[in-house]
């Protein structure tokens, strides 16, 4: 049988880390990574697509069938924060997770996935290894100096959905 080479992607980014030998996870999944360009993308570059959670939830249901059900283990989004004022009424990160959880909820009514669990990627602003203190991915802002902790709207928007059992 004959190997046959594939079209290259013109969407697939490599990434190259000189430090390691594999780029991680994605690669050892020998997941295909790739952004459209009319995504948002988060502060971290990452494209936003909430249909995505959707797709990947059905896969996991359809393929593994987990006895346990899902867990959503780590969801989230970093966005820039210039101060304070600003980091308290994010709204972006808001309205990424209503978009997320709206699609997590179709999946569970719409599609009969059977999820058990979501977790939001990070209570409190922290340490992103590739990064240091600079992006934010908290639910809570975190003064570094004085470590109070201020919980930023997003957090109690997720808290009312949390109260309320429901989506608005």
């Amino acid at each position: 049988m004959d190997k046959v080479q594939a079209a290259p992607d013109e969407h697939r980014k490599e990434v190259v880390d000189p430090y390691i030998e594999s780029t991680g996870y994605w690669q050892d999944a020998s997941v295909d990574l790739s952004d459209d360009a009319a995504w948002k993308t988060t502060a971290m570059g990452w494209g936003v697509h909430p249909e995505g959670i959707r797709r990947v939830l059905n896969y996991i249901q359809a393929e593994y069938n987990p006895r346990g059900g899902i867990i959503v283990t780590e969801n989230g989004v970093a966005v820039e924060e210039a101060g304070v004022a600003e980091a308290l009424k994010d709204i972006e990160r808001a309205v990424y997770l209503k978009r997320y959880l709206t699609e997590v909820h179709k999946a569970v009514v719409k599609d009969d996935v059977n999820v058990r669990g979501y977790f939001v990627n990070s209570l409190l602003d922290s340490f992103e290894w590739g990064h240091g203190f600079t992006k934010k991915f908290g639910l809570h802002y975190v003064n570094f100096e004085t470590l109070e902790r201020v919980p930023k709207m997003s957090a109690n928007w997720l808290g009312e959905v949390i109260r309320r059992n429901r989506l608005e």
